[in-house]
């Protein structure tokens, strides 16, 4: 069961060539400021509580997170906790994108694919890799992920918990072309 964090309004975007190679070079989603422009709902704040009319360039998400794990998100997030975690609600019933590990540091979520090298050392090591728009498309394979980050690599880039977010949109994007 996933707890909604929130709504966001993201803009679609290609891999930077800075970002990790083992990602596709066709159109990503990420819920993460670090690698994507997301419309905030307030100042330090990127979530919405209803879902937001988005520009042009941008998509609405609604992003979860494993309702297991919110004790150990609210004590990483301490006073910057969205407000719909605070009352853990269920995300809404539509079309599942797929899983983006994310983590918090100092207000912002960062992603996995946006840090030095840890999609590639999430893959030698757990076997688990994105799949279309930059996503793990299996719950058990980025629940595994995550874990496997938080314990492995504790304090990378000051993110100390990772938590698989599940992605959701009203109107899914059209599948990026293969690698």
């Amino acid at each position: 069961m996933f707890a909604l964090v929130g709504y966001l309004a993201a803009a679609r975007y290609s891999r930077p060539d800075w970002a990790a190679s083992p990602l596709s070079t066709g159109e990503l989603v990420s819920m993460s400021e670090c690698m994507t422009d997301v419309v905030s709902a307030h100042p330090w704040d990127p979530f919405f509580t209803e879902p937001p009319a988005a520009p042009a360039d941008h998509h609405v998400l609604a992003v979860g997170v494993p309702a297991d794990g919110l004790p150990a998100l609210r004590e990483d997030l301490e006073d910057l906790l969205p407000p719909l975690l605070a009352e853990p609600c269920p995300v809404p019933d539509w079309p599942v994108l797929g899983y983006e590990l994310i983590g918090a540091d100092y207000g912002r979520w960062h992603t996995w694919t946006c840090l030095g090298g840890l999609v590639a050392d999430v893959g030698a090591a757990t076997g688990v890799r994105p799949g279309p728009w930059g996503l793990i498309p299996d719950e058990h394979d980025a629940r595994r992920a995550a874990d496997w980050l938080t314990e492995a690599i504790p304090g990378e880039h000051e993110v100390y918990l990772w938590v698989p977010a599940l992605l959701l949109s009203p109107t899914p994007p059209v599948p990026s072309a293969p690698r």
